[in-house]
């Protein structure tokens, strides 16, 4: 049985120098996977300050299953699509929009449909989210084409490299903390995750509050700006966790008295219920 493992050892360890390769070729042809070179600098990937805002806004989950049926995507996709139009208009308007898209670190299930086998298996995907289209239909076909090759590639992959390949699409971050500079070019621009929240607890007086922890970690590179979705049976919930730059907030100096420390801080997001369940 030793002997087994260390085969199963030495065999993940062989199969690892192939798939970083195979990974950064994809990154260098601009094809999906778990690393990326491309994204831009922005105005988010700048060191913050200690003041923080958080910003929800809630839209009827059967509207986008409708939208993903149709357009043939997954709701995952039509997500990330919302969120880049949304980019791309804060951009503009801002007169910030960079010629290159943004690039999203995304969070992805790999786990086959109808899989009874209990345990996880995720991977990190680097997300073209094609800001630079002004088509929303394109921009949905560059998402959707980025994420199903990215997924592909990770799926061809055992766990331990998915591991690999997705602290390799992060590493940049590691090297700023040893170094204490930012990169040359960030590794993504903002985080966005897509996962289904719990379901409220109707109770004699009507629905329960849902509380949603944010830790929101010092990052001097700007990088954890957060757009975090939740999902109910009935609702998508948006959740947008914007870093201020130095100087930027008005009112930084009061926010950080009433939030404390700028580190490691955690905030607790109660959105409204429904009156009736």
């Amino acid at each position: 049985m030793a002997w087994d493992a260390a085969r199963a050892a030495a065999g993940e360890m062989a199969g690892l120098l192939p798939a970083a390769l195979g990974t950064v070729d994809r990154a260098r042809r601009g094809k999906g996977g778990a690393v990326s070179l491309t994204a831009p600098h922005t105005v988010f990937n700048v060191p913050i300050s200690g003041a923080r805002h958080v910003a929800a806004r809630s839209f009827p989950l059967e509207r986008i299953r409708l939208l993903a049926k149709h357009a043939d995507a997954t709701i995952n996709d039509i997500v990330l699509t919302m969120c880049a139009g949304t980019l791309r208009a804060y951009l503009h308007t801002r007169d910030a929009l960079p010629d290159n898209p943004l690039i999203a670190m995304v969070p992805v299930s790999l786990r086959a449909p109808n899989t009874g086998a209990g345990g996880n298996r995720v991977g990190v995907l680097m997300c073209n989210l094609a800001t630079h289209l002004p088509d929303p239909a394109h921009r949905l076909e560059t998402v959707r084409n980025c994420m199903n090759e990215g997924k592909a590639a990770l799926q061809a992959m055992s766990p331990a490299q998915v591991l690999a390949m997705s602290a390799l699409g992060a590493a940049p971050l590691g090297v700023e903390m040893f170094l204490g500079r930012s990169p040359l070019r960030p590794p993504f621009n903002v985080v966005i995750s897509n996962v289904a929240g719990p379901e409220p607890r109707c109770t004699g007086t009507g629905p329960t509050r849902i509380a949603l922890p944010v830790v929101d970690p010092h990052d001097r590179a700007g990088t954890q700006h957060h757009l975090h979705q939740q999902r109910r049976s009935d609702r998508l919930r948006t959740h947008r966790l914007p870093s201020h730059r130095p100087g930027s907030a008005p009112h930084a100096r009061s926010a950080r008295r009433r939030t404390g420390s700028p580190r490691n801080r955690r905030r607790t997001l109660t959105p409204t219920p429904p009156q009736s369940c």
